[in-house]
């Protein structure tokens, strides 16, 4: 199954205990991602913020980066911007005004 920006923000339930990392159901099996912000150096850093990352990077027992989608409706945007970075920014004790 090739999985998508689509399918992780229409299945996503949640944050991991690490704060920043998505989870998603996608045919009933978890997944676990995060936004990653272009190369810098030797890292990807993580990011909340869809507007900041390149792509996404499966976490944990899967492997690969998923390109982000240029045609997600606005809802599905809502959630990359309102409820993941929401989720994350409360987890990490930061207001929504930065």
């Amino acid at each position: 199954m090739k999985i998508t920006e689509k399918m992780l923000l229409a299945g996503y339930t949640g944050i991991c205990n690490d704060s920043i990392t998505a989870i998603s159901e996608i045919e009933g099996k978890e997944i676990r991602w995060s936004y990653r912000k272009p190369q810098d150096g030797q890292y990807r850093v993580v990011t909340e913020d869809r507007d900041e990352a390149a792509d996404i990077r499966l976490e944990y027992d899967r492997v690969g980066d998923i390109p982000l989608d240029n045609d997600l409706s606005p809802k599905l945007i809502a959630v990359a911007r309102e409820k993941h970075a929401g989720n994350c920014r409360k987890e990490l004790g930061i207001s929504a005004e930065g």
